[in-house]
């Protein structure tokens, strides 16, 4: 456990040497230029609430039981597992999460393949030194959305138009500090 502390720490401190000199050199990791959460999800699995975002903005939200919650995983689960080719998306990354002062911190934490499945989910498993997340999808022709204060135990999936294609996730902070986290990408 100590071990996880003070790689969390590092990588906090890393992020923070760094985040400056990535902002200045790379102006394309700019996030806020799309519709924020437009065919997005975001399910708290505490209290089973489902907010969902259509293509044009409209918000419907619900509540899903305990045992819808965990129905709802288990079949994302074992549909990212059963995956047929080489192209299935079933990771665990730990990420470094900079702080973003002016749209420009944004950074990439992979390219994601979700053929032959519509859905890229990222599950914030833990968050370390900051309380919420930023949590942007980029497409290969550099459109974004994105979906802002996403909280350690929250769910995120967006709707993939082109499954065949690469999409990029990106991640930042609107807090005042540089964070670390833990997040589970898979694709249903």
């Amino acid at each position: 456990m100590k071990f996880k502390k003070v790689f969390y720490l590092m990588l906090v401190l890393t992020m923070m040497m760094t985040t400056s000199a990535y902002a200045a050199g790379n102006e394309e990791a700019q996030s806020g230029t799309g519709p924020e959460g437009v065919a997005v999800n975001v399910l708290n699995l505490a209290d089973g609430k489902l907010t969902t975002l259509d293509e044009n903005g409209v918000e419907t939200v619900s509540y899903l039981t305990e045992e819808q919650i965990a129905e709802k995983l288990a079949e994302a689960e074992a549909a990212s597992a059963n995956q047929i080719g080489a192209r299935a998306v079933n990771t665990t990354q730990y990420v470094s999460i900079p702080r973003e002062i002016d749209g420009n911190q944004a950074v990439s934490i992979g390219n994601f393949n979700t053929y032959p499945h519509y859905n890229l989910y990222v599950h914030v498993v833990y968050l370390s030194y900051v309380t919420n997340m930023n949590i942007i999808l980029e497409s290969p022709d550099g459109s974004r959305v994105w979906r802002e204060n996403v909280s350690q135990g929250q769910v995120v999936w967006f709707n993939i138009n082109n499954p065949s294609l690469n999409y990029k996730i990106k991640v930042s902070t609107n807090g005042n500090l540089v964070g670390a986290g833990a997040l589970k990408i898979y694709s249903t």
